[in-house]
This record gives C-alpha cells, structure tokens and sequence, in this order.
C-alpha cells in the first residue's frame, strides 16, 4: 500500500516533552564600514521551525515511532501537526471577504477574543497574531502563503501545519537502561 502525504500524525506521534519554536525570516543587510549606515530589504520568504524532543521511550514504544518517522522517507514525505501541542482553547472564525496572498491583515466574520501571540491556522498553515486593530481585523505573521475567499475557516482552537523532517537522517540514543531518546527537528513544509 503506497503512503499518502501528509500523514495526520496529531494523534500518532508522543506528546513531546519540549518544543522548540523558531520563526525564520529572510532579509538583506548591507552596512557600510565606514558610517555603519544600513541598508535592509526584507525578502517575501519566512517560515516556522521546530524541534520536538520526546521524553525516553521503551524498546517497544519507540519501535511505532522510528517507524512513522522512516515512512517519511527523509524530506520527502510530510505530516500534520500542532506547532504547540499544550495549545487549546479560544475561538475558531471565518475570514470576511477576500484576502490576498502575502497579506499581513485579515479580517473575520466575527468579533475574536484573539490578542497577540495568539497562534491560529488558516488551511494548515500556521500564522501568529502580532497586533489587534479591531475584535475582526488582525495583523499576522508570516503573511498569508496563499490566496484565501471569503468564509474560509480559521482555527484558534488548536491549529496545526504541515511539516517535514529538517533532514534526511533520523538519529537517536539508546542508554543503558534500553530507554531510547530522540529529537526531531522539523520545517514548515511549503
């Protein structure tokens, strides 16, 4: 049976222990080495990064989870899941009217009891609240990745992205006591 991309993993992959959140942006800076003026440009690309690092899991545990990771084949395959598994509550909401790609405001149908640093998902990608203009108009980082019409679904309640292994290569460590650990590090797949 061949494998099918992304794979829901929200409810196969173990509670991670710790998180680790990074936001990347692109940007251009030129410093002169005489006035130390700057010049900077900020270029379009920007993405979440991620290292999950899962408590020690028994011989058998983890034998599931080495499994789900190697059916990624590396950087190929992809997989849902939360940036922030702790996550939950708030409220979920729909966009009101056409929203442009690269957008940093969007507007919902409804008054949103979101303030910044609130983490939402629109069609699974991951966006952050960075400011509050009205209880429907908010700023959001990264700008939208696509195109979006009006009434599309935003989940404040538990959002979630699609991410892929950061690299090829799976490792992990075994101790004396056959508990074996591991870290996975993770990009936004886009």
């Amino acid at each position: 049976m061949a494998i099918s991309y992304p794979i829901d993993a929200t409810s196969t992959i173990p509670t991670p222990r710790s998180v680790t959140l990074t936001y990347r942006r692109i940007t251009g800076v030129s410093e002169s080495p005489f006035t130390f003026n700057q010049q900077v440009y900020s270029h379009q690309g920007a993405r979440w990064e991620m290292d999950m690092t899962f408590a020690p899991m028994t011989r058998t545990d983890f034998a599931a989870f080495h499994a789900f990771l190697m059916s990624l084949r590396g950087r190929y395959g992809t997989f849902y899941y939360y940036a922030d598994p702790a996550e939950s509550g708030g409220s979920d909401g729909n966009l009101s009217g056409s929203h442009a790609a690269r957008a940093t405001t969007i507007t919902t149908q409804a008054a949103e009891d979101w303030t910044a640093g609130k983490l939402i998902g629109i069609d699974d990608h991951l966006y952050r609240v960075v400011g509050v203009n009205s209880t429907t108009s908010f700023d959001i980082e990264p700008g939208l990745r696509e195109a979006y019409t009006d009434g599309e679904a935003v989940d404040g309640t538990k959002p979630r992205g699609i991410w892929r292994l950061a690299s090829d290569e799976i490792t992990y460590s075994i101790d004396v006591a056959q508990f074996h650990s591991i870290t996975i590090p993770c990009v936004e797949a886009l």
